[in-house]
């Protein structure tokens, strides 16, 4: 099998490992819930709770929420190079991070890439911006490599 297959192969077993987390933290073996298609970026449509899980293809929309309602955030990095995904803005503290963030390399190869995860849960009403940056934490007055913002509408 050759490089490509293995890393391919690689990607569809994390994907199904997420799935299946999503799929538990939804309500376990009989969940019947499905993750809509995210709203196009020049609609108002807010993406709905049904969305356990958000990815970089999230980046951008509008979450609804109701208090109490837990999601994951799964972002692509690579740890082995001092990269992090960090919060900068919690949403103004509508939604508070819960647990450690996860990294999960796709390979076992030295270097290989990861995906962070971060779970949430949303505390209280209101609006405001979930903003999250990947940079190395040690370096000051630096741009971060990336960002991931959703808007956050907690009922």
């Amino acid at each position: 099998m050759g490089r490509t297959a293995i890393v391919v192969l690689a990607g569809l077993l994390l994907a199904v490992g997420l799935f299946l987390s999503a799929r538990s933290l939804l309500g376990g073996e009989n969940s019947t819930s499905t993750t809509p298609t995210p709203a196009p970026r020049a609609s108002a449509t807010p993406v709905h709770t049904a969305v356990a899980s958000l990815t970089e293809v999230h980046d951008g929309d509008n979450i609804e929420l109701s208090t109490g309602d837990r999601f994951f955030v799964t972002l692509e990095g690579n740890v082995t190079t001092g990269y992090t995904w960090e919060i900068s803005d919690s949403a103004g503290g509508l939604v508070r991070q819960f647990g450690q963030i996860e990294a999960k390399p796709v390979s076992n190869a030295i270097g290989a890439p990861s995906v962070q995860i971060i779970n949430f849960e949303a505390m209280y009403g209101g609006e405001g911006d979930l903003k999250m940056i990947y940079h190395r934490p040690w370096e000051q007055n630096v741009a971060p490599a990336k960002t991931f913002t959703v808007h956050i509408t907690v009922n």
